[in-house]
């Protein structure tokens, strides 16, 4: 596969597409690295990889399955009996490419759970107020999520979406189950992330996004009947679903702290030291979220330590 993706010519088609900041090295690094994390990839059509690429490339995303950019996903192609690799834009990514239009500050999502205190308006004068219930311990059923767009000019957007949407979204697309109906990943294991992310896809289309991010942002809720279910691609997923809680708990909404045990917690999860060094490596990048200097320095500080800490044990 290193050879295919070395290849001179592809190389050349690779630059002509990824923006600037990116090079076509970079991006070769990156993909290997998700061959590493999920082996099922080396079982793929090369010429599903190299196409995943060019639309990763096109939107000026990393497919790394580290930051939420994007993911290299092998999936079965039914009608041509053979696994393939299909590029899926995550949640992270659609954040960027709404920022990369210049227009947009901020994108985020919540979910709202039926213990809380949540009212909407539409209209000519469009409200939201969402007060979680955090002195519960069942907060009960998710009923709604909604994502809000914050534009330069100090102008809001947001799209709610309610449990019923959801589901049939959720439902309507064969990859969330097996070949045997049986609901499974992160819709099974982390229902509330994908109920964010479907609701930032909606609000996607209010955005002004490329027409290729437009197109991949739609085609990946869009049913396909060629593809079935995915085959063992619990690792990446759990990698998306690990990564935005983290850099949400990095960035989040609240007041900027070293949370050192967050940090301890995370590097108690690895058992080898790959593992070790793909948690160290993504929370040193997510560190880049943080406003302040100090508490960036500190931040990074902490993580190294507990790393140290992590690989020594394991050893």
């Amino acid at each position: 596969m290193k050879g295919l993706l070395d290849n001179a010519s592809f190389q050349r088609s690779l630059s002509e597409a990824l923006p600037e900041s990116m090079s076509p090295k970079r991006m070769v690094r990156v993909v290997l690295s998700s061959f590493q994390v999920n082996p099922k990839l080396y079982d793929c059509s090369p010429e599903s990889v190299l196409v995943s690429m060019m639309r990763a490339a096109a939107m000026g995303l990393e497919p790394d399955g580290m930051l939420g950019q994007g993911y290299l996903v092998p999936y079965w192609n039914g009608k041509l009996k053979r696994l393939d690799c299909q590029f899926i834009p995550g949640y992270r990514g659609l954040v960027k490419l709404a920022r990369n239009s210049g227009e947009v500050a901020d994108v985020w999502a919540r979910v709202v759970f039926e213990k809380d205190f949540f009212e909407y308006e539409l209209g000519l004068d469009e409200t939201l107020k969402h007060k979680p219930n955090d002195n519960v311990a069942d907060p009960g059923e998710m009923l709604y999520a909604y994502a809000v767009a914050r534009f330069k000019d100090g102008e809001r957007k947001f799209e709610v979406m309610n449990r019923r949407e959801i589901l049939k979204i959720r439902d309507a697309n064969p990859n969330t189950t097996t070949k045997e109906g049986v609901l499974y990943g992160p819709w099974k294991d982390h229902p509330g992330e994908m109920w964010k992310k479907t609701a930032v896809r909606r609000l996607a289309k209010l955005l002004p996004l490329s027409v290729e991010a437009s197109e991949r942002v739609e085609a990946e809720f869009r049913p396909e009947s060629t593809f079935s279910a995915v085959v063992d691609t619990a690792e990446p997923r759990r990698l998306e679903e690990n990564n935005e809680e983290m850099v949400d708990r990095v960035r989040g909404d609240r007041e900027e702290t070293v949370d050192v045990d967050f940090i301890r917690r995370e590097f108690a999860k690895a058992k080898t030291m790959l593992q070790v060094d793909a948690i160290r490596k993504r929370l040193l990048e997510a560190a880049e979220e943080l406003e302040h200097d100090d508490t960036r320095e500190d931040f990074k500080i902490e993580v190294n330590e507990s790393a140290k800490v992590a690989g020594e044990n394991i050893k």
